[in-house]
């Protein structure tokens, strides 16, 4: 059986994608927003960056391919937005704790160029700096079938 968040998120997928503009993604829409973003550009090479304040500035990670963006609860009961990507020796995980809004900037073509997610210290800004890593794309044989 198919998910409730699973069949919103496809239904709703390309009216995220807004070509040259920024789309706020409403917050009841968040978990499925990100089951479709991880789904449609797990792979993609992403560069995080931290803004808290008005002279602080920090870069989380720089072109490395995203292996999913989620809605979750921490172990303190905290909502946060986490991102994992691709890391050298290990994983990066980021969690963006008390989102209050988050956006979807698209290129011309409707290719995700950034996302930013707000929250009361500052701002977490993904830029998406480059294409899927077809490492990171998995089929079910070795004919992509």
């Amino acid at each position: 059986m198919i998910s409730p968040v699973t069949v919103k998120a496809e239904s709703q997928g390309r009216k995220w994608l807004q070509p040259e503009g920024a789309q706020e993604i409403a917050r009841t829409d968040w978990a499925a927003f990100c089951e479709w973003f991880t789904k449609n550009f797990g792979g993609i090479a992403t560069s995080l960056e931290t803004h808290e304040g008005p002279n602080s500035q920090s870069a989380e990670c720089l072109d490395r391919p995203l292996q999913s963006l989620r809605l979750r609860q921490l172990e303190n009961g905290v909502e946060a937005l986490t991102f994992t990507v691709e890391g050298k020796p290990r994983k990066i995980v980021l969690d963006v704790t008390g989102p209050q809004s988050m956006s979807l900037h698209a290129n011309s073509s409707g290719w995700p160029t950034r996302l930013a997610i707000r929250y009361d210290e500052g701002e977490v800004i993904a830029h998406f700096t480059g294409g899927l890593d077809p490492s990171t794309a998995t089929t079910a044989n070795s004919w992509g079938e």
